[in-house]
């Protein structure tokens, strides 16, 4: 949520975000007003394979933060592959009901499914703003679904 978002953006700002996301590929991303960055899917992934690293250490602080991912409160990759796979994820949502610009439907992380873990990063500029513009949900739950065919295809070829 925006709490904890901005929990971690204060206590990790400058030196140590710097830091991590040139470990993780990711060049310094811009802000806008010091929280929400620009960058695109690929960069997101970069994001997800640090995040995945982390969580591999099955350390206590990865078993908490993957405890976490496991079960966020809204996740269209969980609302698309829960029922068959383990999900760890975190969306992203912002609605242009202020005229900002800044409409966003996006998610990402890790599926555990029965062919393999793999990551998953998709961003769009669909409006959703729980519980109201909500019904664009089905957009990217459409298209996680999609990808998710594609790879058990890649897969199976």
């Amino acid at each position: 949520d925006n709490t904890g978002y901005a929990m971690l953006r204060s206590h990790y700002a400058g030196a140590s975000w710097d830091e991590w996301t040139a470990r993780a590929g990711v060049p310094q991303a811009e802000s806008d007003s010091g929280w929400y960055l620009n960058y695109c899917a690929c960069d997101l992934a970069r994001y997800w394979l640090a995040i995945d690293s982390f969580l591999e250490t099955e350390s206590e602080g990865a078993q908490s933060v993957k405890d976490l991912l496991g079960s966020t409160e809204v996740s269209f990759l969980r609302q698309a592959l829960g029922a068959e796979c383990k999900v760890y994820a975190k969306a992203g949502f912002e609605s242009n009901d202020s005229d900002s610009g800044l409409s966003a439907l996006n998610d990402a992380g890790i599926v555990e499914s029965p062919s393999g873990d793999y990551l998953v990063a998709v961003m769009s500029d669909a409006d959703y703003s729980d519980p109201y513009l909500t019904e664009n949900a089905y957009l990217i739950v459409d298209l996680i679904k999609a990808l998710d065919s594609a790879h058990a295809d890649l897969l199976s070829a």
